[in-house]
Parts: structure tokens; sequence; C-alpha cells
């Protein structure tokens, strides 16, 4: 039972890379904010939106190989790639790499766009590259093509139930002796469907998220991916997180339980159904 975090990539408004992602927790980066204006019928409203700066895929990809896929994929290759790079290992039998991603909502800018296109010019116009990347298992397949990667892939989305969903699977995985090592991704992107939906909620109102204030929608929308790099190999040569169970509480009243020396993940993005 349980794994160890190998590896560590994350493309977010902090930067790229988790050392960005440290820097950026202890207060010596401030994160890339935009404002966008969402037009509601009560009048314009501002809303902060959290918005990575892709850099350095490049790095790793040939720019004219990138040319038909979107931003959000873009980001998924490049946190994978930094975390693969960050755990430092070589697949030596790529059919033992597993990848599982996940994503509440997927690709949302990217199947608007294909909607739009429909909507505009009928079927007989709508962009087949759109389409191809709208599906939410396009980040989880062009990782698998980029890498050449053989093993199992996956794509889970359950909306608040995504994250807990995917370490499941790769602990079923791991202890399956299916795979050696797990890619986990996880990311969501921004579109102007979802700015206005949480404008209704009077999101970014404070322009600042407290997640643990359950009476207020301090939400706030933005994009970003990380993948972590695990398996059941030990990870103290990185001092990162070992997994040793996965445990659902729903319940506000249940936390409690679980704090006992122990670290939680708490899923609390800062909505509330009592907002309004």
């Amino acid at each position: 039972m349980g794994f160890s975090v190998l590896g560590i990539g994350t493309v977010s408004a902090l930067g790229c890379g988790v050392q960005s992602l440290q820097s950026g927790l202890q207060g010596n980066i401030k994160p890339n904010i935009e404002d966008k204006i969402i037009a509601l019928k009560r009048g314009e409203h501002s809303l902060p939106v959290y918005m990575p700066v892709l850099e350095g895929l490049d790095l790793f990809i040939e720019k004219r190989a990138l040319r038909r896929i979107d931003r959000f994929a873009q980001q998924a290759l490049l946190s994978t790639y930094l975390a693969i790079e960050d755990a430092n290992i070589e697949f030596n039998d790529k059919s033992r790499v597993g990848v599982i991603f996940g994503s509440g909502y997927g690709p949302t800018r990217t199947t608007f766009k294909f909607l739009d296109n429909i909507i505009d010019d009928g079927d007989f116009g709508a962009s087949p590259t759109h389409f191809a990347n709208s599906v939410h298992n396009a980040l989880a397949s062009q990782v698998s093509i980029f890498l050449g990667l053989t093993g199992p892939c996956s794509t889970i989305t359950c909306f608040e139930y995504t994250l807990v969903n995917v370490l499941l699977t790769a602990q079923d995985w791991l202890d399956q002796g299916i795979v050696d090592y797990v890619l986990i991704g996880l990311g969501d992107e921004y579109c102007d469907v979802l700015g206005y939906a949480v404008s209704g909620m009077n999101a970014g109102l404070n322009r600042e998220i407290d997640p643990l204030d359950f009476n207020t929608c301090s939400f706030l929308p933005g994009e970003g991916h990380i993948t972590f790099l695990v398996s059941k190999q030990d990870s103290l040569h990185k001092n990162y997180a070992k997994m040793d169970n996965i445990l659902i509480r729903k319940t506000q009243d249940k936390i409690h339980e679980m704090l006992s020396g122990q670290t939680v993940i708490i899923n609390a993005s800062g909505k509330s159904d009592q907002a309004k």
C-alpha cells in the first residue's frame, strides 16, 4: 500500500517548476494575475484570474511539433517533462510507465472554440484540430505520444472528486504491479464561460482566496497543471511525500478526526453553496 513522490513539475501563475512554486508559497514571487472584464446583467464585473506564463517547453520539444497542440495541452506536457527532470529518472522500460490525468472541466477553451465553429460555420466548417484537442483525454494522449510511453493511460474527470480518484487509481496500478511508475497529472484551464459563471457568484470581490471560510465565496479562477511522478520506490533523496493511505471524508465534522499528527489534504476551493 502507498507510494512515494519522486518528482514534481508545475505550471502555475507562480511560474514553471517546483522551485518557482516553493518561492511563491514563501512569498518571494507574486502570482501573475490578469483582470478579466465580465459583462453581467447588473453591469461589468472585474474578475482577477490566475494565469501561468508558459516558458521552457521548447527545451524539451521543438516548437514546430507543437503547432497543432493547444495551450492547455502544452501546460500538461511542460509540467510532465519538469516532473521527470526533477526526479532525474530515465525509463528503461516505457511499457512499465502509466499515465493518469485528471481534470474537473477538461480543455474548456478549446471545447467552446469547437462549438463556436459549429454554430458559426456548420458541421463542415468545424475545425478538426479543435475537435481533437477538445476531448478530455487529449492531455494524457499527447503526453504518452511525445514521451513514447506504452503503459496504461487513463483520464479521470469527476469535478471535486477528481484528485482522490486519480490517486486511488495510481495506488491500485502500483499495488497490482501493473506498472513501476505512474505520471499523475492534474489541471484545468480558464475560459470566458467559467469567468461568467463564477462572476455570477460574486467571485473575486475580495481579490483573495480564503478556502476555509465555508460561508463565503472567495473562489478565484485560474489555470495551470501539476504532474507528480510516483512509484513504490523510496523518495527520501528528494524529501518529498510518501502517500501511506487515501481516505475520503466529505463533511466538516470529520476533518478533526484526520488531524492527529497526519498530513491532510483538504479539498476546499473557496466556493460556497450559501454564497449569493
